[in-house]
């Protein structure tokens, strides 16, 4: 979502070799991104019924793009990794507590207050009725979810948001404690205790979650536990590079897309929703696990995969395009797509076809406005304490 990682650098350990930009974590942010766009756009066509399946042969040749919650758990491991580096380079916060936090909060919530604000406004105009697509989970409008969304509270105030895509964003604004906590930890304890405790906080959450009282589930405990691991892993590169460089990550990256692959792929939609938690930690294992290994240089085709060009210049924006789409794609759908009265595959073809290029443009633009004139200004790069060498012990 809202961790930029453009300008996260990286040494490449070579005598005589300087940072260079990470190109690829650009690469997974923007693909995540536009996997949602394609996702909600799939989800607002008439192809899925009340209970968010499809059928026929449409469920065939389209199922892939059912699964966009996983777009997200993708976010929180890309969060926790670009945030992860800095920390490990300096060996604490670089900017320390209310630094981090401070940075944090200019990066995200400007411009998710504007596209609340634009919100709310196109609620009470235009987008305030049912219309049977997915922008239905956002209704009815509720001012107490407005109000709760612009605290960032809503996913601990049960309320109904403005927009359905605006509940990680409160979830990604307070896993950013983790960080500090996990930094904390460290300079008692050290860092792989640090790193399990901090993770062990979301598996029990998720344990909470399954065997005690399901509204554990509002705060998706299994993304703490996937941000602590992937800050963990990105810490590990600097800070206990043999260590890392024993860990198969390719292979663990694999093993993950197979099982999550196998399982969206044979099991039924309400078994998927049903155990999307535990869904969430695989993929972000896996996540973790190819990060890693492309940032490492073991994954080096997947690395030139993700760092294409256009790829890094979607990743410019991808946050204004996760705020802004959904609003978008029923505005696209009350002024072209419902007056044709057309089937749902060719509901489907607008939305795809037409609506999903505009919709990036549109978000562009946007981020030229509400998002560019916000962002922290660049981190002067650390320096690395002279303890910090190779042989650190975690």
């Amino acid at each position: 979502m809202s961790s930029t990682v453009s300008t996260d650098t990286v040494s490449d350990g070579g005598a005589g070799v300087g940072p260079r930009r990470l190109r690829h974590l650009d690469g997974v942010r923007a693909t995540a991104a536009l996997y949602v766009l394609v996702h909600h756009a799939f989800m607002s066509a008439h192809l899925v019924d009340g209970r968010g399946e499809v059928h026929g042969w449409e469920s065939f040749a389209f199922g892939w793009a059912q699964w966009g919650h996983f777009g997200v758990t993708v976010f929180i491991a890309l969060a926790g990794f670009s945030l992860g580096m800095p920390v490990g380079r300096a060996g604490g916060l670089p900017d320390g507590f209310w630094g981090f936090i401070t940075r944090r909060a200019r990066r995200i919530i400007p411009p998710y207050w504007i596209a609340l604000t634009i919100t709310i406004l196109l609620a009470v105009t235009v987008l305030g009725r049912r219309t049977g697509t997915h922008w239905d989970l956002s209704l009815p409008i509720t001012p107490k979810g407005w109000a709760a969304d612009y605290i960032l509270m809503q996913d601990v105030i049960p309320v109904r948001d403005a927009a359905y895509t605006f509940w990680s964003v409160a979830v990604e604004w307070h896993i950013y404690l983790v960080m500090p906590l996990l930094v904390l930890l460290w300079r008692f304890v050290g860092l792989a205790p640090a790193v399990f405790a901090c993770a062990a906080c979301g598996a029990l959450g998720m344990l909470g979650d399954a065997f005690v009282d399901d509204r554990f589930g509002r705060f998706f405990p299994e993304y703490y536990l996937v941000f602590a691991l992937a800050a963990g892993s990105a810490i590990a590169m600097r800070r206990a590079p043999e260590m890392v460089a024993r860990v198969p990550w390719r292979l663990g990256a694999g093993a993950a897309a197979a099982v999550v692959v196998a399982v969206c792929s044979l099991a039924s939609t309400r078994w998927i929703i049903a155990n999307t938690p535990w869904l969430d930690v695989v993929l972000g294992l896996g996540v973790v696990a190819a990060l890693t290994a492309m940032t490492t240089g073991t994954a080096p085709r997947l690395r030139r995969v993700f760092s294409w060009g256009p790829l890094a210049l979607v990743a410019g924006f991808s946050y204004s395009l996760y705020l802004i789409h959904a609003q978008l794609l029923q505005l696209f759908y009350l002024v072209v797509v419902e007056p044709l009265h057309v089937s749902p595959d060719v509901e489907l073809a607008l939305f795809w076809l037409v609506a999903c290029p505009l919709i990036v443009g549109i978000a562009w633009a946007f981020a030229q406005v509400a998002e560019k004139p916000f962002l922290p200004p660049p981190r002067k790069p650390a320096a690395v304490p002279a303890r910090a060498t190779s042989t650190t012990v975690v």
